[in-house]
């Protein structure tokens, strides 16, 4: 029964998304980003809490606007928003390697910065899961998304602690840009997959769809 939602190469481009776009978020919130934080900057744990307390904080406030800014807009397009979003939080997140001085407004920016994308992409991935889904396959498909986020949870800190362990935070800065890159682009692609699908009559329609928070 999985094999056939994964016959479908939307399902197959929306897994892949998923899989990336948490590699470079939610799989590094709990202990990569904080480790990067505490071993290549001069932020101490105090501050850290700060920056995580901020950032919860913002994402409960921010939930009504932003489901309100989705309602009328594709979900790939808000994807790839997020992508590009988060490219921008780990390049300030990145700064103190490079930019010495500013270490604690640097990350309370980057903590802030990040929850609004936290804030879209549950909903999203959730809509966008629902929309794909075969015909009677809808809770095998919600399955196999949260399988692909489960997947990029568990991967995560052990590619974070590798990196970080060695000494190279920069290489733990530019692995988050590139999965947000690449998850970018994969949203694009699938936009135009299933625009394509529409246009030929295949009765796949993404638009105007209604996101709710998780």
């Amino acid at each position: 029964s999985y094999r056939a939602v994964l016959a479908h190469r939307h399902l197959r481009c929306l897994l892949g998304i998923a899989l990336l776009i948490t590699l470079a978020c939610y799989a590094q919130y709990d202990s990569g980003l904080p480790a990067y934080i505490l071993d290549a900057t001069t932020v101490q744990p105090s501050v850290l809490g700060l920056g995580v307390a901020i950032n919860a904080l913002l994402v409960a406030v921010l939930i009504s606007p932003v489901v309100a800014f989705t309602r009328s807009r594709r979900g790939t397009s808000l994807l790839a928003l997020c992508a590009v979003l988060w490219i921008g939080c780990w390049l300030i997140f990145g700064l103190p390697l490079i930019v010495h001085g500013y270490d604690n407004a640097f990350v309370i920016v980057g903590f802030a910065s990040i929850s609004l994308g936290e804030t879209m992409m549950a909903p999203i991935l959730s809509a966008l899961g629902a929309t794909l889904a075969p015909e009677g396959a809808v809770g095998r498909t919600m399955a196999a998304v949260t399988g692909a986020t489960t997947v990029a949870t568990a991967i995560g800190p052990i590619l974070a602690s590798a990196l970080l362990g060695v000494g190279l935070p920069a290489g733990f800065i530019a692995m988050q840009i590139l999965c947000c890159m690449a998850a970018a682009l994969a949203s694009v692609r699938l936009g135009r997959m299933m625009s394509g699908r529409s246009a030929r009559g295949g009765g796949l329609i993404e638009s105007s769809t209604v996101l709710q928070p998780a």
